[in-house]
């Protein structure tokens, strides 16, 4: 079931990845753009836990015409024998183990995980600690000794001591708008949700995808200010150093450089371009209707006309010629099943055919049905085809089918 979860969940952040990579990237909507990319792949967390049965209606309906003249049983397979308990408590207790080392495993992801973020913090905070506060400003500016790197962590904007005065006020105007816009919040709920979910990819895609539009969204706000053209010129001629640390807005990420002059020299999208977001609306319509109509395979979808309640299958080599032990097996279901004890049908099956057993809801006799199924293996569906039904008011041997 979790990794049920986790597979929907990545899938669908991946959709949402892809429409963002080919349809919306290159639009100039930079708000629109930092909005979808800081809800899309948290929808994606919570569209799973969603179900909406009218959607799931709706889809199976058609599905459910083809099949009005057939039987459609679901049923899990159950084998018995004398060391039924046995086996059980094995299966159990293996996949106890099995869960138990996953847990392990994540959680040394997410004590990894919370380390690099907590050293980053010690590194930022020790950066922070030597820098020089500067004077006449509204907000937090350190100036960090023999340094030329410029960068905004949460409410803090650090430039470096070697940047010239011309260059310095420039690149204060681009920074006060990651401080203003708030987009180290952006950066700080990602690195939250990289130790959650270590393990996904797409998040360090996200990131880097909401990284990048942050700079765009910086450098169109300065440009206003200062013009284009001194602008690019300030990108081109810069050469300075830079701090790897992924969730701080930096300045002169150099390979950024590039798409952000490219994004700048861009013509502003067309209104008609902001069309493409309401594609995102049917995207999760679809992905709420996966969700819903997925299968539970701990559930089993049973024919109309058989009494509600629980089924036993067991599985023989061969229905024709049944050992002993297996005809033993048979009949303490058979047994069970007509003294009413919690069970409502038994089938018995080999790799050709199956016989099932039932209550008769009218008259309460048990009833045989014979299933040929013609050697195609299916664990969710068998097609119902020559149906021969007996009725039993007593079985006390069950019986043998020939050929």
């Amino acid at each position: 079931m979790i990794l049920q979860y986790f597979s929907e969940v990545i899938l669908f952040q991946l959709i949402f990845l892809l429409i963002y990579q080919f349809l919306l990237q290159r639009e100039t909507f930079f708000n629109l753009n930092r909005a979808y990319l800081l809800l899309t792949p948290v929808i994606a967390f919570f569209i799973p836990f969603v179900s909406i049965s009218s959607l799931r209606d709706i889809a199976t309906e058609s599905l459910l015409q083809d099949f009005t003249n057939k039987t459609v049983i679901s049923l899990p397979e159950v084998f018995l024998n004398g060391n039924t308990t046995a086996i059980e408590a094995s299966t159990t207790a293996g996949g106890a183990v099995n869960f138990n080392w996953l847990i392990i495993l994540y959680l040394t992801g997410v004590l990894i995980a919370l380390s690099l973020f907590i050293y980053k913090i010690w590194k930022l905070e020790k950066i922070k600690n030597s820098s020089r506060p500067l004077e006449n400003y509204d907000t937090f500016i350190y100036e960090v000794p023999n340094s030329d790197a410029a960068f905004t962590y949460f409410n803090n904007l650090f430039v470096g001591e070697n940047i010239s005065n011309k260059d310095r006020e420039q690149i204060l105007i681009h920074e006060l708008v990651h401080l203003n816009e708030k987009h180290g919040i952006d950066l700080a709920i990602f690195e939250i949700m990289k130790i959650i979910f270590w393990f996904n990819p797409l998040v360090y895609i996200f990131q880097s995808k909401l990284a990048m539009l942050h700079e765009f969204i910086a450098d169109q706000n300065t440009i206003k200010q200062s013009g284009k053209k001194q602008y690019f010129e300030q990108l081109l001629n810069s050469a300075f150093g830079t701090q790897s640390i992924s969730f701080i807005n930096q300045f002169f990420n150099h390979s950024l450089i590039k798409k952000r002059i490219v994004m700048l020299q861009k013509s502003k999208s067309s209104q008609l371009a902001k069309l493409k977001f309401i594609l995102v609306i049917p995207l999760i319509l679809a992905m709420l209707t996966y969700v819903a109509c997925s299968e539970d395979p701990n559930k089993s979808v049973e024919s109309t006309d058989l009494t509600t309640g629980s089924n036993l299958e067991i599985k023989v080599g061969d229905l024709t010629n049944q050992t002993k032990a297996e005809e033993e097996e048979v009949q303490a279901a058979i047994k069970k099943m007509e003294q009413g004890k919690s069970l409502d049908e038994v089938v018995i099956k080999d790799d050709k055919k199956e016989v099932i057993y039932f209550r008769d809801k009218e008259t309460g006799k048990t009833m045989i049905k014979v299933n040929r199924i013609d050697g195609k293996t299916s664990t969710s569906k068998i097609n119902q085809e020559d149906l021969t039904v007996v009725p039993f008011s007593n079985i006390d041997q069950a019986p043998l089918f020939k050929g």
